[in-house]
């Protein structure tokens, strides 16, 4: 498998000196996830969490809905995985928006966007230092960002607001999808869970909350409108520029205590 980071030689400029250095950088890596009788496809990704990536995002996308609808998943090298569906696995939902780490897209309105998941349950309530402390338990896990700079993390947090579920990816939609693929692989119920982000908060993330059951999202950036609106619709408790003792709530504080 080869190494999440990589050395590459440059040339630093100070001022106006220049000399020659090594520079680390996160290593993109192509994956082609091949489903048998099927679709292919390929995402470009950390290689790291590879299996756990394609069980995400297989159920992401509702190509399957539980990992009992997967028979079989096998790494076949580096850059393949072929997963064979059972033969009760549901068929894919058709009028379903494919997220921009698949490259693909299609045409929706925000009002058929916003009808594709229930609200999530009411059983996470949070308290407003546990926000703080999540935040700042997620720093120490980012590895390879401290040593590149280069890739978004996310951990799935449960209702006694302990990380349970950590991935850092190149791409944010890729972290969100390995933390919950893990959780599918491991059997754990994210009907009382939630997210942190350290990136902004598009639809397509809070899509992947609301698909997963999460009732918070505790990011460090920014939202967007339509996410703010998604999590409004999808009964999901909104944070954003979550960091130094403070956060802006978008969504539903009721879940929020002092």
């Amino acid at each position: 498998m080869p190494d999440s980071i990589t050395n590459v030689e440059i040339t630093k400029a100070v001022n106006d000196l220049t000399k020659p250095a090594t520079d680390h950088v996160a290593t993109e890596h192509a994956l082609n996830i091949n489903i048998q009788d099927a679709n292919n496809y390929t995402l470009l990704c950390t290689p790291k969490k590879l299996e756990e990536l394609a069980v995400g995002f297989l159920f992401n996308q509702k190509l399957i809905h539980a990992i009992a609808d997967i028979e079989n998943i096998t790494v076949i090298d580096k850059n393949n995985i072929t997963v064979e569906l059972n033969n009760t696995t549901p068929k894919p939902i058709n009028n379903y928006l494919v997220t921009s780490s698949s490259g693909m897209s299609a045409n929706f309105t925000p009002e058929t966007l916003l009808t594709m998941h229930q609200p999530a349950a009411t059983t996470l309530n949070i308290k407003l230092e546990n926000i703080y402390n999540l935040m700042r338990e997620l720093s120490p896990h980012q590895m390879i960002f401290k040593k590149t700079g280069g890739t978004h993390a996310v951990a799935i947090f449960n209702q006694e607001q302990k990380i349970i579920a950590y991935a850092e990816d190149i791409g944010r939609h890729n972290a969100f999808d390995k933390v919950i693929g893990h959780c599918l692989k491991e059997k754990i119920n994210l009907a009382s869970c939630g997210a942190i982000l350290s990136s902004r908060v598009s639809f397509e993330m809070a899509q992947k909350a609301a698909r997963a059951g999460l009732g918070v999202i505790i990011a460090v950036s920014a939202p967007t409108s339509l996410a703010i609106t998604a999590a409004e619709t999808w009964n999901i408790t909104l944070c954003g520029f979550t960091r130094d003792n403070q956060t802006n709530i978008y969504t539903h504080p009721d879940r929020i205590t002092p």
